[in-house]
């Protein structure tokens, strides 16, 4: 799992020596928040990249996986919200890689899971994390997730 800070992000892939993760799943739960300007972050990588793709092509032999980003560190495991069950979105260009990280989040209480596609999505999860902030800022609670509604 690769839970680091999403400036130092590069700098933790190059001290991890990145052919030791050939083959191996990695779990990128990282966001480019920006908060250079003060209040509520920005992304410091737009919506024609993503951290997640940066990872994906520095670790090129890895199966990367963008998952839990969008949801409170406290919400991981055995997640409690008031108002139900919030959706995990994850995305990634393996698909078994995939399906490992969905047994390993129905094993966490998380079980519905949404999968949006290529690595490339990571781009917009990773845009919903400064909303996330913003209503959290809001809301004064970082309990929260969003939920997709269909009918």
């Amino acid at each position: 799992m690769l839970a680091t800070l999403g400036t130092a992000v590069e700098e933790v892939i190059n001290l991890v020596e990145p052919g030791r993760l050939a083959g191996k799943l990695v779990i990128d739960v990282t966001n480019p928040l920006d908060f250079s300007g003060g209040g509520a972050p920005g992304l410091f990588v737009g919506v024609t990249d993503s951290l997640g793709e940066r990872i994906q092509r520095k670790l090129p032999g890895a199966k990367v996986v963008k998952c839990f980003n969008t949801v409170p560190n406290s919400q991981m495991v055995d997640p409690k919200f008031s108002e139900g069950e919030a959706e995990m979105m994850i995305c990634g260009d393996d698909a078994a890689a995939k399906r490992q990280v969905v047994k390993i989040l129905e094993e966490f209480g998380l079980l519905k899971v949404i999968d949006i596609g290529g690595i490339d999505g990571a781009r917009w999860l990773e845009a919903l994390v400064p909303l996330w902030v913003r209503v959290g800022m809001v809301l004064n609670t970082w309990r929260h997730a969003f939920k997709v509604l269909s009918s």
